[in-house]
């Protein structure tokens, strides 16, 4: 399955057989809001680049728009929302998938889930994501972000 393009100049960083995982699970839909993005999407890396580049499927979510534009510009203009929605995982955290993320379906659905570097995405129970998430530390003792 060939995937959108991107022209985003981190995309061309991510190798072509990681994309190509990442736009099958995805579906050629932006992950945040679930709407289809033809050849605007990009990959956006929740633990950041700049915190040394991931190029994993676990790590990467397709989002409309570059680092600056869309909702992927949204991610980044807003990083404590996205935090709490699994869309940026901190620094600490030794690898990106052990953190649920909040997704959108291709049909607008929300929910949680484990992306593996496997490129699967697995669902995750609304009680369960509270605890990993506060064990982490990425939520407070009383936050809840469902």
């Amino acid at each position: 399955m060939h995937g959108p393009k991107s022209t985003h100049r981190a995309e061309k960083n991510v190798p072509p057989a990681i994309r190509a995982i990442v736009n099958q699970r995805d579906g050629g839909s932006d992950r945040y809001d679930g709407r289809g993005v033809g050849t605007h999407i990009d990959h956006h890396h929740r633990q950041l680049r700049s915190q040394g580049p991931r190029h994993t499927p676990g790590n990467l979510v397709s989002l409309f728009g570059s680092g600056t534009t869309g909702n992927h510009g949204l991610m980044h203009r807003r990083p404590e929302r996205a935090t709490h929605l699994g869309f940026i995982v901190p620094s600490y955290i030794d690898d990106p998938a052990d953190v649920p993320i909040r997704l959108a379906s291709r049909y607008g659905k929300r929910g949680w889930a484990m992306l593996t570097d496997a490129g699967d995405e697995h669902p995750v129970d609304p009680g369960l994501v509270v605890r990993i998430m506060r064990d982490l530390g990425i939520w407070g003792p009383t936050e809840t972000w469902l």
